[in-house]
C-alpha cells in the first residue's frame, strides 16, 4: 500500500511511503520504503529506513499507524541525538544531498490526497 506523510512544519515536503506486509507479518516488521531518495542519516539510497521499530524493537503489537508516526518524527528531526547514536547512521552523505520530489510522483501524491 501507500501512505502520505505530511508534516505540520513550515516548508515541509510530503513523503510518499510504500509499505508491504510480508507473509510473516505480524511476527515480522512491515517493509517500509520512501518512494524517492531523502537526504537523511537513516534513509539509504533505495528509500529503506533504518529505525529500530522496524528491526530489533519490532513487536506484533505494533500497528502501521505507530510505524508511520515514528517515521514522521524521525524524518522531522534528522539531527536529534536519540537517533544519531554512534554506528546507526545509514547514509553518511545525507547533509550534502538535496531533496527533490520526482515529478513522476506528483500524480501518486495527488491521488492519495483526493482519496
Amino acid at each position: 500500500g501507500e501512505a502520505l506523510l505530511v508534516s505540520l512544519q513550515p516548508h515541509a515536503t510530503p513523503y510518499l511511503v510504500r509499505y508491504h506486509f510480508g507473509d510473516s507479518w505480524p511476527g515480522a516488521a512491515v517493509d517500509v520504503r520512501l518512494a524517492w531518495q531523502v537526504p537523511h542519516p537513516l534513509v539509504d539510497e533505495n528509500g529503506s529506513v533504518n529505525i529500530d521499530l522496524l528491526g530489533d524493537k519490532w513487536s506484533p503489537a505494533c500497528s502501521l499507524n505507530s510505524v508511520l508516526v515514528a517515521l514522521q518524527w524521525v524524518l522531522a528531526e534528522p539531527q536529534h541525538p536519540d537517533i544519531l547514536v554512534p554506528g546507526c547512521t545509514t547514509n553518511l552523505q545525507w547533509q550534502t544531498q538535496s531533496l527533490e520530489v520526482p515529478a513522476t510522483h506528483a500524480s501518486d501524491i495527488l491521488a492519495l490526497l483526493v482519496n
